[in-house]
């Protein structure tokens, strides 16, 4: 079972890894914890430009850290936590295509869930919707999950090849810290649109 945090901002609960964590550095200046894996007392916020709106303006880091005059720059961090969301499902699907965890392309992907039953597909978020269509009644006759990811152009990038829609991720750790950054991208992507 995933380990659960409440936003600072709505106080509502959610996985831990589906919302960005802040800690103070030795300086007591926030620091976007993109990782999780520094130490100290955390503060988690959800992808949500509203949320990240609401700490600035309620100056709620002071109460979470306990600490006065911590500032919060709204925009500044909503900008950091896009960009650095993107650049590490990039990064995730690169180490997936390194360590032969990955296939990518349509017909590919679909002779993947065939034979495994299970897994993690990535659709591009240019993905057409009958592409869309296609896979999610796919993930529906297996064990499978879907998300979705940058653009085609961006993916393909990461993998060396001039666009990818589709690619699929064998079960293990990897995929599963994929679909979490996925699903932080796609909340992201939702709240710009």
């Amino acid at each position: 079972m995933e380990p659960e945090r409440s936003c600072i901002s709505c106080r509502e609960k959610a996985p831990a890894q589906s919302l960005f964590r802040f800690v103070l550095d030795p300086e007591n200046r926030a620091v976007l914890d993109f990782t999780a894996s520094l130490p100290g007392r955390g503060a988690y916020v959800h992808p949500s430009r509203a949320c990240f709106d609401n700490v600035e303006k309620k100056a709620l880091f002071r109460r979470a850290f306990k600490t006065p005059g911590i500032g919060f720059d709204a925009d500044f961090w909503w900008k950091l936590a896009v960009e650095k969301t993107t650049e590490r499902v990039l990064e995730l699907i690169y180490l997936a295509k390194k360590s032969g965890r990955l296939v990518a392309g349509g017909d590919k992907a679909s002779a993947f869930l065939d034979e495994r039953k299970t897994g993690l597909l990535v659709l591009s978020e240019d993905a057409s919707p009958r592409t869309v269509t296609r896979f999610q009644r796919l993930t529906e006759t297996c064990d499978a999950r879907l998300v979705r990811g940058p653009s085609s152009e961006a993916i393909g990038r990461s993998l060396a090849r001039p666009s990818v829609v589709i690619l699929a991720v064998a079960e293990g750790p990897l995929a599963d810290k994929l679909f979490w950054e996925c699903s932080r991208f796609e909340r992201i992507r939702n709240e710009e649109n």
